[in-house]
């Protein structure tokens, strides 16, 4: 793998809007032809390919699947007199119908191509393209063209799709079991933030908020106070069960999330209520379940 002769013109003549299907001949890129040559000409592949992973998607399209910003191009090349021969890759953008729309410059010569070093007849040519060349998640399409030293062939090979799909790592890092405190199995040892902190707002600034149902004919009314809970306490007043012995609060270890908060049920008015009924609500969330709700009720 590597890359065959490079033209001496300035790269600064790069046309990116060519006959994409004009002869190989009329952009030189692996060297000039001899006008006078007696032989046969070289001849491309019939399916390029890009990698890695070298493997197609897209059922009818047949897009290379390119897991890697750093593009490797290939094809085949015979020639009959068993002469070495070249590859040059050409990458163009693609249009809303999937034809090549714009050049695309994979390296930094009059061209903009690659040219791989010469193989034998028979032979798979591979180029690699640095990956400031080409962006991920565009699709692109790529033909070649042959040279033998002399001799271009006459049309370039079919075109090939390809598109570069980065894989997402989805990993997670590996638990690390001496890690120091908030531990494993056991609660917190400190007090937590409020969740939703706000500076300064306290249960005696912060009052709960009540939302009621319609009057009846007798003038009775259903209202439900959810009042905030206590801030957390440390884990020296509820070392066994922290979770489980009804602590006002919200608390957390790598293994349990619960929210303990206190709900007040009215029937009639708040000051002279003719029913009152009291909850503690408690929430957790088990790792990887989704979270569950307890009633506790006082009265």
């Amino acid at each position: 793998m590597g890359s065959g002769v490079a033209t001496t013109a300035s790269a600064d003549t790069f046309d990116p809007n060519p006959d994409p299907n004009a002869a190989p001949s009329t952009r030189p890129a692996a060297g000039p032809e001899k006008e006078v040559r007696a032989g046969a000409r070289p001849v491309s592949g019939k399916k390029p390919s890009a990698g890695p992973a070298w493997k197609q998607v897209d059922e009818g399209l047949g897009t290379w699947s390119v897991n890697t910003r750093k593009v490797q191009l290939r094809n085949t090349v015979t020639d009959a007199d068993g002469d070495k021969s070249t590859l040059t890759f050409e990458v163009w953008t693609v249009d809303s119908g999937g034809k090549p729309k714009t050049k695309v410059k994979i390296e930094d010569n009059e061209y903009g191509v690659k040219v791989s070093g010469y193989v034998n007849s028979g032979s798979a040519a591979t180029v690699s393209v640095d990956p400031k060349w080409l962006n991920p998640n565009v699709d692109y399409v790529f033909h070649t063209s042959a040279y033998d030293g002399s001799l271009y062939e006459t049309s370039w090979s079919p075109w090939a799709r390809l598109r570069i799909e980065l894989p997402v790592d989805l990993a997670l890092p590996a638990p690390v079991y001496d890690a120091p405190n908030p531990g494993f199995t056991t609660a917190p040892n400190s007090k937590q933030t409020k969740p939703l902190a706000s500076g300064g707002v306290t249960r005696s600034t912060y009052k709960a908020q009540e939302q009621c149902g319609p009057t009846d004919k007798d003038g009775r009314q259903v209202c439900i106070a959810a009042t905030p809970a206590k801030p957390a306490e440390s884990r020296s007043t509820r070392d066994v069960g922290w979770c489980e012995n009804g602590a006002m609060g919200a608390y957390a270890d790598r293994f349990k999330e619960c929210d303990t908060r206190p709900v007040t049920y009215y029937l009639g008015p708040e000051d002279d209520p003719i029913a009152k009924a009291e909850f503690n609500f408690t929430r957790t969330l088990p790792p990887g379940r989704p979270g569950q709700l307890h009633r506790n009720p006082h009265h």
